[in-house]
């Protein structure tokens, strides 16, 4: 039996460190998405402004 139960405790911590290492990829994706946007919004804004002077 207290093989079994740490064999549990190994895969539950196993488990953890997946979640964590998603959670980060998640939100590098998301700020890399963000930073894109940030860049194409900016960019025909810039070009509209040295249209008009």
């Amino acid at each position: 039996k207290r093989e079994r139960e740490r064999e549990r405790e190994k895969k539950k911590k196993k488990k953890k460190k997946k979640k964590k290492n998603n959670n980060n990829n998640n939100n590098n994706k998301k700020k890399k998405k963000i930073e894109r946007r940030q860049t194409q919004i900016r960019g025909p804004k810039i070009s509209k402004e040295s249209d008009r002077h």
